[in-house]
């Protein structure tokens, strides 16, 4: 008989020891919070994502309706018949009524300008310089459109005789028809001159009374005439010259 022989030892317990448990515990804990994290992201992830999603898939749907569409069989659909209706001709009767006739028709170009109200010069003898001879003003202004004439220049023959300045007032009043271009007005340069003749003044004649006669209006010295061939006294107010007509310049 064989008798086996066990050393006598420590027997091993039966309660665990927890100790060892705790860093398995930690890696547990922390892949959790990972976890945890990593999902909430993806969660804000997608939702991000929603607007983008929605756009596919109606690019998509789009897509599919497009498809369809195209084969789908084509419908036919009625073109109503074209009808042409004649009309009986129109028939014009009666006469032309007579006395009217057709407007004229404005001129397209005109290339002249005239007096529409002439100017009425107001110079009298006395305001022209003494001596036989002429005096003359040539005048260049603008036409407006309306026919009213602004910035005139003169130029006085001879010079200084003051005509440009008794003559000029008289322009305010004066209106010419413009020219006119494809039937409508445009402004233009005019120039007409104005001119008067002077007469000599008349020779002076000398009458003396008879001595010791009183000299009165009835007295024979007083009535005495002038020397024949002497020039009768000038008119104080000379007639207005005709006013030239004007030239397009």
């Amino acid at each position: 008989m064989t008798q086996q022989y066990q050393p006598a030892g420590s027997q091993p317990s039966n309660s665990r020891d927890w100790r060892g448990l705790l860093p398995g515990a930690a890696v547990a804990a922390g892949l959790a919070a990972a976890s945890a994290i990593s999902l909430v992201h993806l969660s804000s992830a997608w939702d991000a994502g929603a607007d983008f999603r929605a756009n596919r898939a109606a690019e998509a749907e789009a897509r599919r309706l497009r498809l369809e569409a195209e084969k789908a069989p084509p419908v036919a659909v009625p073109i109503p018949e074209r009808r042409d209706i004649v009309a009986p001709p129109v028939v014009v009767t009666g006469s032309r009524p007579t006395g009217t006739q057709p407007a004229a028709r404005a001129e397209p170009i005109r290339q002249t300008v005239r007096w529409v109200v002439r100017p009425n010069f107001a110079v009298r003898a006395r305001d022209l310089p003494p001596g036989p001879g002429s005096v003359s003003v040539s005048f260049r202004c603008t036409v407006r459109r309306d026919g009213t004439l602004t910035g005139c220049s003169a130029r006085e023959t001879p010079a200084g005789s003051g005509l440009a300045a008794l003559t000029r007032p008289a322009l305010d009043s004066a209106r010419m028809e413009p020219i006119l271009i494809d039937g409508l007005p445009v402004e233009s340069v005019a120039t007409f001159a104005v001119s008067y003749e002077l007469d000599a003044p008349p020779p002076r004649v000398a009458v003396t009374r008879q001595r010791d006669e009183p000299a009165t209006s009835n007295s024979p010295a007083a009535l005495i005439p002038p020397p024949a061939g002497s020039a009768a006294p000038p008119d104080p107010a000379p007639q207005d010259p005709p006013a030239a007509e004007p030239s397009a310049g």
